[in-house]
């Protein structure tokens, strides 16, 4: 989450109505340049804003007096000096950039207009966002995505308790159940949720989180079944989730309708793997485990088709691809099933790791997790792989890769 601050001339209001905007629409926080009538030095309030700022966002507009504010024109100065172009928008509003001083002249801006007889602030406030959306590109752009790249702070504000909003902690704990598997953080991601509290909705994300992370636990990350006693308390959750009362935003109510059709499925399949069960047992929760992996993988698509989030559509459909495909091999002996499920998750976390490592190159950790995750079911494939010739190609690169692997571990 970055700072975005805006800075005005003549109409506060207009400033307070693009924040608002801004902090609903994105990942980040807008702060408005100035203090209250109350603050004595309100010069240094303002230029601390700036310092708290990754971005800021002017809007030159004259006063009443036919002149911009000379308060501004300072905080215009002292952010050219702070912050890379680039991390600056500047909207002319009824002016044209030869009406500014000559030191400014060649500056890049944007420039809106509108009759003051016909002022809409709420058209206006829009018009502006999306030069602003344009201007810093994909980073003012809502990926959720990011949280489990900067899982580390983002783990550690949930550890302060630290959050802008009710919202927020949300996309924290939804973000959270996936971050912590891949970081080796599901007991400590545990831990924390016991200690949280909110508003009614709020403490139902809670309860489906620490569900979601307890199914892996209890699972040994998917090894062996879960007890019977685990499963029906699971469940119990996961059916309360499913038929809850939707007071989210849109696209995190179907962000945990997603998560939790896929813990709901798994956790159907791993209690299908005990010993000793009934066949009307089987047969009752393995199409349970059915609908679920299929719903999940039709609000994936519809996700996918409102909001641009490649890794984590690649992601939930490695897992769902994945965890169908078994279902089908050892519930359905479905074997054709099974194979074409399988390719459809490898191919997945092929493009995954891609995709990752071009729009994350620095996380290092996170790129060789999704490689790892690709060449193990890569592995798997080579079983039923018919094409001697490929199948030799790609065991001499699977083992290839796992030596390389242990030299590193022996190494670190």
């Amino acid at each position: 989450m970055d700072n975005i601050f805006i800075g005005w001339s003549g109409n506060k209001s207009l400033a307070e109505s693009i924040a608002k905007i801004i902090n609903i629409r994105t990942k980040h926080k807008a702060i408005i340049g100035g203090g209250e009538p109350k603050d004595m030095f309100i010069g240094a309030q303002v230029l601390r804003q700036i310092d708290q700022s990754n971005y800021a966002v002017l809007l030159v507009e004259d006063k009443t007096d036919s002149q911009i504010s000379s308060n501004l024109m300072f905080e215009w100065g002292y952010i050219m000096a702070k912050m890379p172009l680039n991390n600056i928008c500047t909207v002319l509003i009824n002016k044209s950039p030869r009406d500014l001083p000559s030191d400014l002249l060649g500056t890049w801006v944007f420039e809106v207009y509108y009759e003051k007889e016909n002022y809409n602030e709420e058209i206006l406030s829009n018009q502006i966002f999306n030069i602003i959306e344009k201007a810093f590109g994909s980073n003012t752009s809502m990926n959720y995505f990011d949280l489990i790249d900067r899982w580390n702070q983002v783990f550690s504000r949930l550890k302060a308790n630290q959050y802008i909003n009710e919202t927020e902690k949300v996309e924290y704990l939804l973000m959270g159940c996936l971050a912590a598997y891949y970081y080796m953080d599901n007991v400590p991601f545990r831990n924390v949720l016991n200690t949280f509290s909110g508003n009614v909705t709020t403490n139902e994300v809670v309860a489906f989180a620490k569900s979601y992370v307890d199914l892996f636990i209890e699972s040994a990350n998917m090894t062996i079944p879960i007890s019977q006693d685990t499963f029906f308390r699971l469940m119990q959750t996961f059916e309360t989730t499913q038929s809850r009362h939707k007071n989210l935003p849109n696209e995190l109510d179907t962000l945990l309708d997603i998560l939790c059709n896929d813990a709901y499925g798994l956790s159907c399949s791993l209690f299908l793997a005990n010993c000793g069960l009934d066949q009307e047992t089987i047969e009752f929760f393995s199409n349970k485990a059915l609908t679920c992996y299929n719903n999940a993988l039709k609000e994936i698509e519809i996700f996918h088709k409102k909001h641009n989030c490649p890794c984590l559509y690649l992601l939930l459909n490695s897992y769902l691809n994945n965890d169908l495909g078994h279902l089908y091999q050892k519930i359905f002996d479905d074997q054709e099933k099974y194979r074409n499920l399988l390719q459809l998750s490898i191919d997945n976390r092929k493009k995954l790791h891609q995709t990752f490592a071009s729009l994350y190159p620095n996380n290092v950790f996170l790129i060789t997790k999704f490689e790892q995750e690709y060449i193990i079911a890569l592995s798997e494939q080579c079983n039923y792989m018919e094409n001697s010739f490929m199948k030799t190609m790609y065991e001499k690169m699977i083992i290839s890769k796992f030596n390389e692997w242990q030299k590193e571990l022996i190494y670190t």
